[in-house]
């Protein structure tokens, strides 16, 4: 039987409002959120260091390959986000975009000198994107894989994805072909290759609370990792095998052979509270923490 034309027009009217609709709330209800670092020391942090504005969103932050600069996502005046370039050697800030279009998620391209970048097109497609770290210019990497909400890198040619849709899923994809492909549903933001090859990891939400679980991509096979605290989606896989999560005011660590979250500092004298993202420079020796400001 021959799809009918009129049904055909109306499924695709209705996928392209959620689309829409998706990048619209996000986009209207950025929460106000500052970037801190801290310095790691005999396994404790140092004060952390206020890095952004303390008005408007600033989340989204990675090191650099050689752990001197980091990146996050900044918002500007209007509304619309761009990526910024925090220097740890001098201190200073350097704007990489700017443009009417928003860029979330800046992620270093392993053995490149660029980025990749989240970018909301003109006509709300959420597509991957390379920012040239020297020209500063901006090219499509994924021209046909969308609508991309999050992302890491596996290596150089690999990527996992997290796919907005009904339900959100994982997609597997490789730049030199430009394709991608479904491998699991229901996922949290947070993905990260592993320190072993060919393992990724990323948060379950099929499971109450949900869990850290850990995929061979070789074969498929699923295995459960950490349980997370509730409502928490947000974690950091160190170089060394360790994993961090932030709680409320507090940062927690596990290791390989506890399997249990240990308290590593309580962070509620300084402000900070609602901690979400979390990211270690490649010498875990430095940590950036995203959290809500100058609530009780």
């Amino acid at each position: 039987m021959k799809p009918n034309p009129l049904n055909c027009l109306v499924r695709a009217l209705l996928n392209l409002t959620c689309l829409v609709a998706t990048h619209s709330t996000w986009a209207q209800s950025l929460p106000p959120t500052a970037v801190w670092l801290a310095d790691i020391k005999d396994g404790r942090l140092g004060k952390p260091q206020l890095i952004s504005p303390t008005t408007g969103y600033h989340n989204q932050p990675r090191f650099s390959e050689d752990g001197e600069r980091l990146f996050f996502t900044s918002e500007q005046e209007g509304g619309q986000t761009d990526i910024v370039e925090f220097d740890l050697i001098s201190g200073e800030t350097r704007l990489l975009t700017s443009s009417a279009e928003s860029e979330y998620s800046p992620i270093p391209i392993p053995g490149d000198h660029a980025l990749s970048v989240v970018r909301v097109e003109p006509n709300q497609r959420q597509r991957l994107w390379r920012l040239d770290l020297q020209t500063l210019e901006l090219t499509v990497l994924l021209s046909s894989v969308e609508p991309v909400g999050y992302y890491d890198w596996i290596d150089s040619d690999n990527l996992a994805l997290f796919i907005l849709g009904e339900p959100v899923s994982l997609h597997l994809a490789t730049l030199s072909s430009g394709r991608s492909h479904l491998r699991f549903e229901h996922i949290g933001r947070t993905l990260r290759g592993g320190v072993k090859h060919g393992e990724l990891f990323f948060i379950d939400k099929n499971t109450h609370p949900w869990q850290i679980s850990a995929m061979d991509l070789d074969t498929g096979i699923v295995s459960k990792v950490r349980l997370l605290f509730p409502g928490t989606e947000d974690f950091w896989l160190s170089t060394d095998g360790s994993l961090w999560m932030g709680s409320g005011a507090k940062i927690y660590r596990s290791v390989s052979t506890d399997r249990l979250w240990r308290l590593v500092e309580d962070l509620s004298e300084y402000g900070l509270v609602e901690i979400s993202r979390i990211t270690l420079n490649p010498a875990n020796q430095s940590l950036a923490i995203v959290s809500a400001f100058g609530r009780e």
